[in-house]
């Protein structure tokens, strides 16, 4: 990441580009983070949908790093909640509820955080379908 933009600038070319605008703007290469053939076992699926989500948080952090162990830094993150539905693809949409906060540095989990609220509520609204996908494989996972 060698741009200097603004936050709002960050998301404003991310939201046109959609993620390889991110990836663009992460200086990484996007067939590094393509989504895995349906066939792939559910655990890769998982791993490479964190590994996109935390690109997100790499970027919209600008340079800042989420430390686990900072009781005093707020580590934002979109909450969704699941709604069964089977006309959706994956047999459940998220509706985007807003976003958390924590401080506290035991909640452990597999999900990026983001220093500033606006960069969780806008990966939560705009990029929704990573968290879809997300909370799809796990549920594979865990139902082997």
């Amino acid at each position: 990441m060698q741009n200097k933009k603004t936050l709002k600038e960050l998301m404003k070319s991310i939201a046109a580009g959609r993620f390889s605008a991110l990836c663009n703007e992460a200086g990484v290469n996007e067939a590094d983070y393509v989504r895995l053939a349906p066939d792939a076992e559910p655990e890769l699926h998982v791993a490479r949908c964190l590994k996109r989500l935390w690109l997100f948080s790499k970027v919209l952090n600008l340079g800042e790093k989420v430390n686990t162990a900072k009781t005093t830094q707020r580590k934002h993150y979109p909450v969704h909640e699941v709604i069964p539905d089977e006309a959706a693809p994956r047999g459940f949409r998220l509706a985007f509820r807003g976003y958390d906060y924590g401080y506290d540095f035991a909640r452990l989990g597999a999900r990026p955080d983001f220093i500033k609220p606006e960069a969780a509520e806008f990966v939560g609204t705009e990029f929704h379908e990573e968290y879809v996908e997300l909370a799809y494989w796990n549920n594979q996972c865990c139902n082997q």
